[in-house]
């Protein structure tokens, strides 16, 4: 059930303040033999509440259905042993409890209506006197509170035996209240308003043992059945509706706190922050670094045909080999080209997991822990796609294929060079050849020239030096043609590289961007559906109506009157956004919202706004401390009005046959004496004339003002129980 925890504590908080129990106790029973009245003992306990299990233990209720024949005594047993065990007894006096043993009552609570009434009192009655025979000494007083008629579907329905019932009353009754359907001015029409009747005189019998102790007996029997009488009740009260009145306020004033929480104000460089923060953590920051990323990757290394990413080696040795070497490398560099491709895939999913993974993070932390966290995601996202999407220009488009140096010509060439030019041998060979060639040439000419000897190895060099220098000319020429092949085929590598390279980022960042897009219009509607419900929360939740009646009426029903009285929660809004942000973390709210323009809020999401108003509860000392006199005092009219409620409801709801004899009529005024003087002699002077004597006491709470009304000495031959009356003559 939405919002249990709070209303949980807000109970807790206003209980203590609606009837707080003084030291003296005394044990009352209160048995309820009509079923249909069983929401009676949930309404008694919500504005007259124990909160302690021993002191519940001496205030037991007891209500019997119509399966409970064979279990009555049983039940009886049980609570009786429990309200007078040594245990409850010891735990009251450790807790500073004083039990007044002098004045224990058993209330019977009923309609006189309902078939086999009297068999079910006798049953009570002689289940209890057999738990009394066990304790001599325990004084023990009966008390009858009974609807004498009621009204159900426009009939009036009488007592199906009064003159049994009377003669069992006679017998065994200390105390008789009666309570029929008029007054002789205004008739119940709702069974509800009489048993809200007799809920307030419950209030009144369970307060008299302690007021009157060792008294208490002779005043029950000052108005005895057994002297052929009995008494009249009405009662009138007007409250704080003070549990609906706090959730209201809490709920009111949570949202803010949630409000300033998602939606709060913000430095624009927080979400820099977090992209600089995004774009370092993914490496996704610019096209050369994911590039870069796409092409180094542990898990998924890529080939590299070139050995140790150097260019191929020429191999004087063995020309052929080279040139075959360098056609097979050149034919197989688009087959490993397209095998890295299928790499940077798995390396695209690794970066595109990663990248959602953080992304995710990122929002959570600016939602979680800064004010104006979703306000923060929105931007955040806002900027990433913008970045994503500068990337994504850079990439070139497929169409434009790159263009590179095809090297096989080059080989080609290479090949023909080879194939012509000379071998490391013969050159040797002919090099020799050609000095000693030289050499004889110079012989030869010795006569002819008169060389000197001294020359003759020089003329040997020469040839040799010729020789060698063919063989140079013709190898750098073939490494300067090598050196173009490696270029052409590095260059060639680099460009297939980065056309896969390019063509798995044309998959990477718009998967990049869908992903921010598809979280981005979560972030979104998670966005309008917070607004949806802090707008709500604000200015259109209502709390549970509270059980009320004509005889049980609150100073103000409306909510929006009760959301007026929020502001007297004195709590710093900023700081407790701050302190919720801290204390709950909330995390994947796009997972866990409803749909926006959902009619229900879901339970999570209503956790949202428990948690804040949870969190303002120490701060609610202003309301908890709101008398219903301060908020009549606020609507003079409305003041004015409830005099006059009260004046109208003065006399107690009895008929009596013409002539009969019904005794005087007391008033009491239960109103707190602090700060409700102007309250208080209003309603004097409204009610005043309407009783023989009226007398004002303080009301133990600030909560209640209340007008209780009797009339003693009702002679019971004198009622009118018949003939469906409604009157008194």
């Amino acid at each position: 059930m939405p919002l249990k925890i709070l209303r949980r504590q807000i109970f807790e908080k206003t209980a203590p303040l609606k009837f707080p129990w003084g030291q003296d106790v005394s044990r009352t029973f209160y048995v309820l033999i009509s079923p249909k009245m069983c929401y009676l003992k949930d309404w008694f306990q919500r504005w007259f509440p124990i909160m302690d299990d021993k002191l519940r233990g001496i205030y037991p209720w007891i209500i019997l259905d119509a399966k409970s024949k064979a279990d009555t005594s049983q039940i009886i047993t049980q609570v009786w042993d429990e309200a007078f065990s040594a245990e409850t007894l010891n735990s009251l006096i450790r807790k500073g409890f004083r039990l007044v043993d002098t004045a224990n009552q058993i209330i019977l609570i009923g309609e006189l209506t309902e078939e086999n009434v009297v068999e079910k009192l006798e049953r009570i009655y002689n289940s209890f006197e057999s738990r009394k025979l066990g304790s001599s000494q325990t004084s023990l007083y009966w008390v009858g509170l009974f609807l004498l008629r009621k009204k159900e579907e426009g009939e009036i329905k009488t007592p199906l035996d009064f003159d049994e019932f009377l003669s069992w009353a006679q017998e065994h009754l200390h105390r008789l209240f009666l309570v029929d359907i008029s007054n002789g001015y205004s008739e119940i029409s709702r069974q509800e308003d009489l048993h809200f009747l007799l809920g307030q005189l419950l209030y009144i019998l369970t307060r008299k043992p302690m007021e009157l102790e060792n008294e208490f007996g002779g005043w029950l029997r000052r108005d005895s059945p057994e002297e052929g009488r009995c008494t009249g009740f009405s009662a009138i009260s007007v409250l704080t509706p003070i549990d609906q009145l706090l959730e209201i306020a809490l709920i009111t004033k949570g949202a803010e706190v949630l409000e300033e929480a998602f939606f709060g104000d913000f430095p624009e460089e927080r979400v820099g922050g977090y992209l600089n923060s995004l774009l370092n953590r993914t490496g996704l920051s610019s096209y050369e670094t994911i590039s870069s990323l796409l092409r180094r990757n542990p898990k998924y290394p890529l080939i590299d045909p070139l050995p140790g990413g150097g260019e191929p080696i020429w191999d004087l040795e063995h020309p052929e080999g080279f040139t075959s070497y360098l056609e097979d490398l050149d034919a197989k560099l688009p087959g490993y080209a397209e095998e890295n491709e299928r790499s940077m895939k798995e390396i695209e999913r690794i970066l595109l997991e990663d990248f959602r993974y953080e992304l995710l993070d990122h929002l959570n932390a600016a939602i979680s822990r800064e004010r104006g966290g979703v306000g923060i995601a929105e931007r955040f996202l806002e900027k990433l796609k913008k970045r994503m999407e500068d990337i994504s220009k850079k990439i070139p488009d497929e169409s434009s294929r790159p263009v590179y140096p095809d090297p096989l010509p080059l080989i080609r060439k290479l090949e023909d060079k080879i194939q012509k030019g000379p071998r490391r041998e013969s050159v040797a060979v002919r090099t020799i050849l050609l000095g000693i060639t030289a050499l004889l040439g110079a012989l030869s000419s010795r006569a002819l020239f008169d060389i000197p000897s001294l020359l003759f190895p020089l003329f040997f060099l020469l040839g040799i030096g010729g020789g060698l220098l063919y063989w140079y000319a013709w190898r750098n020429r073939t490494e300067s043609l090598v050196i173009k092949i490696q270029r052409a085929i590095r260059e060639k590598w680099d460009v297939l590289m980065k056309e896969r390279c390019d063509r798995v980022m044309r998959g990477l960042i718009p998967n990049c961007i869908s992903l921010i897009e598809e979280i981005e219009s979560r972030v979104k509607a998670t966005s309008c559906r917070l607004k949806e419900l802090i707008d709500y929360s604000k200015s259109k939740h209502e709390a549970p109506a509270p059980m009320c009646s004509a005889f049980w009426m609150y100073a103000i029903k409306s909510s929006d009157e009760m959301r007026e009285y929020s502001d007297m929660i004195g709590a710093d809004i900023s700081s407790m956004a701050t302190r919720y942000l801290l204390n709950e973390r909330p995390l994947e709210l796009w997972e866990r919202t409803s749909p926006s323009g959902s009619e229900e809020f879901n339970p999570w999401e209503w956790s949202l706004v428990e948690k804040a108003a949870l969190m303002l509860i120490p701060y609610i000392g202003g309301i908890l401390d709101l008398s219903v006199c301060r908020i009549l005092r606020d609507s003079p009219e409305r003041a004015e009005n409830f005099a006059e409620l009260f004046r109208r409801n003065s006399s107690p709801f009895i008929v009596l046959k013409a002539g009969g004899f019904g005794g005087e009529v007391r008033g009491t005024l239960e109103i707190s004496e602090g700060g409700c003087e102007d309250i208080r002699e209003m309603l004097e002077n409204s009610v005043r004339g309407c009783f023989s004597s009226l007398s004002t006491t303080d009301s133990p709470t600030a909560y209640r003002i209340s007008l209780f009304s009797f009339m003693e000495g009702i002679e019971l031959n004198s009622l009118e129980v018949g003939g469906g009356q409604t009157c008194c003559s």
